[in-house]
């Protein structure tokens, strides 16, 4: 399995409930730009329900609901670039969309398969591009499951990188995420 395809598969994991949305999204981004290739564009239309009528669209059974119409709150189009990481298949939001003309690709929110170890692939992702971020994940992991993550994230991540030395790695690795900007690290700057 070459590199890209063992990434596509962790990332896939830890997208599916990412931990701490702002550090995993921008580093989300720096990895589809840098190791994915783009696969076009879908849009996704997201109906809300009215939560005051439960849908009905009316409030009692003589009064009409004042906030929603016929049972729906807010209906949205989104733009979602489309990437491809080996064989997966990512989404990411690039805006609004308004022509309503344009055909809708995808119904409602996309659900995502849950797993039991999207602590150890959030945190194998975030050793290999950014540190701050292995930190806060392991800040936010179980107390009763801390030693098994840390474990479980050192063996994916020799497995990500093919159990080649780190000093191996950080020669091929070109992108780290901080602070939602990429840039190139070197040697000194990783501080494993």
């Amino acid at each position: 399995m070459d590199f890209a395809a063992k990434l596509g598969r962790v990332l896939a994991i830890a997208n599916a409930r990412p931990l701490s949305p702002a550090q995993f999204y921008p580093l989300k981004t720096a990895i589809l730009t840098h190791y994915g290739s783009p696969d076009g564009e879908d849009v996704q239309k997201i109906v809300k329900i009215c939560y005051s009528c439960a849908g009905s669209g009316m409030y009692s059974d003589t009064q009409e609901c004042r906030r929603c119409i016929d049972g729906i709150y807010s209906t949205q189009r989104f733009r979602l670039r489309r990437w491809k990481l080996g064989s997966r298949v990512f989404h990411q939001p690039i805006g609004r969309e308004y022509d309503e003309l344009r055909p809708v690709t995808i119904q409602g929110k996309i659900e995502h398969r849950r797993r039991s170890t999207i602590f150890e692939a959030t945190a194998a992702l975030a050793m290999a591009f950014d540190s701050s971020f292995y930190l806060k994940t392991l800040g936010s992991a179980p107390n009763e499951r801390f030693g098994r993550i840390v474990d479980r994230s050192n063996k994916l991540f020799a497995w990500l990188v093919d159990g080649e030395p780190l000093q191996t790695w950080l020669s091929r690795c070109e992108v780290q995420v901080v602070r939602s900007r990429a840039q190139i690290i070197r040697e000194a700057d990783f501080p494993f």
